[in-house]
Parts: structure tokens; sequence; C-alpha cells
């Protein structure tokens, strides 16, 4: 199986992205996980842009998508809402209407952040998004507060929070291996 990481932030070392790679550790052996590192390359989602040939970072980004198996977005919180980039890589999975590469896939959402909050209000607005564009959002999240308190470069210092990482890895790769298995 192939699971898509979409980090919603831009910075290299973001807690976002060690989130993401936590995760693949948890799937060794059952699914790989490929983190798209090219979110910023997508142009602002401009119908305009909507030729043929697609713009090459988008034809990527749409390729990424419908190679996967299921995807994995890992995102801080902007304001209450989501990245920018974030937003803009989903109006794209949402386009064309009649053959939307992220349309019917799974997704699983996580969030890291230095608030309170754990990034609860931005995943909440991912999974409204990319419910609206058709993606199956399941239910497992994972809400991680005080990231730079909790995430070191071991990983995920509080065993809570290990275990809901490992729940969401869990139900994204069982959902992933039943949807293969009922294609087959």
């Amino acid at each position: 199986m192939r699971i898509l990481g979409l980090p919603g932030s831009l910075r290299d070392a973001s807690f976002n992205r060690q989130l993401l790679e936590l995760a693949a550790e948890q799937m060794e052996g059952e699914a790989e996980l490929v983190i798209f590192d090219e979110i910023e390359d997508l142009p602002l989602f401009n119908a305009e842009l909507e030729t043929d040939p697609p713009d090459p970072a988008v034809a990527r980004w749409t390729r990424a998508l419908r190679e996967a198996d299921g995807v994995l977005i890992a995102s801080p919180e902007y304001n209450g809402s989501i990245t920018a980039p974030l937003k803009n890589a989903l109006d794209w999975a949402s386009r064309p209407n009649d053959d939307a590469p992220l349309d019917g896939h799974l997704v699983a959402v996580m969030g890291a952040s230095p608030s309170s909050r754990g990034a609860a209000g931005g995943q909440q607005v991912t999974r409204e998004v990319a419910e609206r564009i058709g993606a199956v959002v399941l239910d497992a999240q994972l809400h991680v507060a005080r990231a730079p308190v909790v995430l070191d470069e071991d990983g995920l210092a509080d065993e809570e929070l290990r275990k809901q990482l490992a729940a969401l890895v869990r139900a994204l790769l069982d959902a992933t291996a039943a949807r293969c298995r009922d294609r087959t």
C-alpha cells in the first residue's frame, strides 16, 4: 500500500513533518508513506491555469494523489483555520470537478501546534474541505498540543500521544487495506 503524506507546513523541520515521519515508522512493513514535498510549488489556484497539459507542479500533485491508496494530512493551525498552502493543494485536488483526484480517497487528519489546542480548529477545517471534495475522512484524529514540549528528536515524549498516533495509523492502514481488497 502507498500512503501519501501531506504536510500543511512549508518548514522543513516542522512539527507536522515530524509527525508524518513518526507515522511512516509505524507503517514499516505494511505500507510506504511518501511525503509530498512540493506543496509550495503549486501555483495559486486559478481556473485559468487549468490547462492541457497542466502546470508541471499540478501534474505531479495529481499523479501523487492518483498513485496513493490513502492520504495522511498533518498540518498546523493558522488563526483557527488551515494554512494557505494546504488549502491551495486541496483546491487543486478538487479539479477537474468530474474527475477530482481526491474524490473517494481515504484521508486521515492530524496536526501539531505550539498552542494548547493542538491544531484542532485547523483539523476541523481540513476535514470539512476534504469531505466537500469527496474524500472519505476517517474519524481517527491526533491533536498534538504544545508541540515544542512533547515532540523532540526521539519522537513523541507523551505516551498517550504515542498511543493516539498508533491508533490513527492503524485506522488508516486497516481502512486502506480493506478498500484495496475490495478493489480486487
